[in-house]
């Protein structure tokens, strides 16, 4: 999840997109996370002002 928000960031992006994160996530690391498991990741890094997620 790191590197995906990284390379979002690099690439200018200051606000980020959950559904964005969650496919590119998904698409690097198969079934390894489930979606649940990946937007509770999300979610603890919003919350503690790592990320700024939209939708």
């Amino acid at each position: 999840m790191d590197y995906v928000i990284n390379q979002l960031k690099i690439r200018g992006t200051d606000v980020l997109n959950k559904k964005e994160i969650i496919e590119k996530v998904k698409r690097l690391k198969g079934n390894k996370y489930t979606e649940k498991k990946i937007e509770e990741a999300i979610k603890f890094l919003e919350e503690n002002g790592f990320v700024k997620i939209e939708g």
